[in-house]
């Protein structure tokens, strides 16, 4: 089970990459903004990465708390009928 959660990571991973992170990384590298170069191009694409695994981290966290809550209402309220 581990082995199979760790292929589909490297497979997201690299899916992620290559439609999102490389194209991120030659845009910001070719508009001259970050650096003559665009030696410092990582760095928006490393911000971006960094709040859309913190958001998908927080959005797990909170769906999982909300479904216990959920299941904590309708196991405790003997008046809420399931349909």
């Amino acid at each position: 089970m581990v082995r199979l959660s760790l292929v589909y990571f490297k497979v997201m991973t690299a899916a992620s990459f290559w439609s999102l992170l490389e194209p991120a990384l030659d845009t910001a590298s070719t508009s001259g903004i970050y650096g003559e170069d665009g030696q410092y191009a990582f760095i928006p694409v490393g911000f971006g990465f960094a709040v859309g695994a913190a958001f998908v981290y927080a959005a797990d966290y909170c769906l999982a708390k909300m479904v216990a809550f959920v299941v904590l209402i309708f196991v405790s309220c003997p008046f809420v009928i399931c349909t």
